[in-house]
């Protein structure tokens, strides 16, 4: 039992003398925005434009993000891709607030 104890404590003594290694922080994020919205029997609007609780789910997903420390977001979009742009640039906006 004592020389474990002692490995055990030689163990610890190892790993506070190492270096502290700097944490990478994640600052970028991809989404993908680009599905057709048949799924949810929405023709006309984009599943990332459904609305909920009283925002899109671009939005909601925006507000997470920048909440989170993301720096740079990609949105990769096709159908109704300008009705997407349009919302995100919307969410930007109230994102950063007046200016």
């Amino acid at each position: 039992l004592f020389e474990g104890a002692r490995s055990c404590a030689r163990a610890i003594a190892a790993t506070e003398a190492a270096p502290a290694v700097p944490k990478r922080r994640i600052t970028k994020a991809l989404i993908s925005a680009a599905g057709r919205p048949t799924a949810l029997d929405s023709r006309s609007r984009p599943k990332s434009l459904i609305d909920i609780e009283g925002s899109t789910l671009v939005a909601h997903v925006l507000r997470q993000l920048y909440r989170g420390g993301i720096q740079h977001v990609v949105f990769v979009v096709s159908h109704n891709g300008p009705l997407i742009i349009q919302e995100l640039e919307r969410c930007v906006r109230n994102l950063k607030g007046p200016q």
